[in-house]
Order: C-alpha cells, then structure tokens, then sequence
C-alpha cells in the first residue's frame, strides 16, 4: 500500500549551501548534499533530517528507499587506514533499501535491491541484493530470503509467555519470511524460524 505522505511526492530542491527542501512549501527537510547536481534520487526516497551527502563523485539512490536520521554517504572521504576501503568512487543505492540511523556509508559502495543496514554501521564495501548488513565495519548478519508457501498459517510459540499464534499474512512482507516479530501477548521479540511449530 502507498504511504500517503508520498502522494505528492517531488524531488527536493538545494539551496546554494546544499539543504534540501520542498519544492511547494520551502520548508526545509534538515538534511545536506554538497555536490548536489551529482545526486539522483529516486521517487519516494524518504532522506532523515541531519544526514549528509557529499556527491562530488556522483550518488545514485533508487526509489523507495529510506535512510535514517544522521547518516553520512561520502562519494569521497579524506579518511585514511585500514577500514577506508576507496576514497573516491560514486555510491550506487538500490530500489526499496532501508538504512538505519547514523550510519556511514563510503565511496564506491554499492547497496543493492531490498538490502538493510542496521542502525550505526560502518559500510565500506558492497551489500548484496536482500542482505541484511550490520556493526562497524559492517558485515553480513543474515540473508534475506523468500517465504516458504508452506510456513503460512502455521503456529507459533513465543518462547517467553508460551501463547500460541497464527503464522499469518501480517507476518510476510512482499513475500520474504519476517524474520523476527514481537509476540502480542508479552510484547517480546521472537524469532519466527526457531518457534515454528
């Protein structure tokens, strides 16, 4: 279902210091691009306030996709050593990629399709299509799989408070296995794939 917030949806425009804000109302959205003529981004792109984006080099994001509050994506950095990977290099950010808060993200990486970074990781190099990538530097937590047709309307026991519930659509999302949800009973997190029944 479209967010509703997006039915209007235009590209940002820049003032001469590089902060976003809207076309229509010229209300400032808190985030920054220097070299902006070199970024693309792509509809529905939903960019949290106080990030910033240095696009000397060019950044490509694609469409649907959100980047959390306070987050750096460099297309280049004067940052030296061992974790630095390249210094220059355009960044290339795919369709519906959900990036967490405070994370950095460094020149010439490449994130792909429906990919997740967790919250506060240090991304130096390339994420696969569906990966889920996390820490400092950040690597591969988990794989994103599709759903199995056959987990559908099984039970499942939360490990906590021992209730039973239904393994139903509201825990699959556009055809991938949730991995995690939080049992309504107890408001515990639990993971789907151990507590199958």
């Amino acid at each position: 279902m479209k967010d509703a917030r997006f039915k209007k949806w235009l590209p940002p425009t820049f003032d001469e210091d590089g902060w976003a804000y809207s076309n229509d109302s010229h209300i400032k959205y808190g985030w920054r691009c220097q070299h902006f003529q070199n970024l693309t981004l792509g509809d529905e792109t939903d960019v949290g306030c106080f990030t910033y984006m240095n696009a000397k080099h060019g950044i490509q994001i694609g469409i649907i996709t959100q980047i959390g509050s306070n987050c750096s994506i460099y297309s280049e950095s004067t940052i030296y050593g061992k974790y630095s990977g390249v210094l220059k290099g355009k960044v290339v950010i795919g369709d519906d990629v959900m990036i967490g808060a405070h994370c950095v993200i460094m020149p010439g990486v490449k994130i792909g399709n429906d990919a997740v970074v967790a919250a506060c990781s240090f991304v130096n190099r390339d994420v696969p299509v569906g990966a889920l990538f996390g820490g400092v530097p950040a690597v591969e937590i988990n794989a994103r799989r599709d759903t199995p047709m056959d987990m559908v309307d099984k039970k499942v026991r939360c490990v906590h408070c021992v209730s039973f519930m239904n393994f139903m659509g509201n825990e699959v999302e556009r055809g991938r296995l949730v991995e995690f949800f939080r049992c309504p009973d107890c408001f515990r997190v639990i993971s789907i794939k151990e507590n199958i029944s």
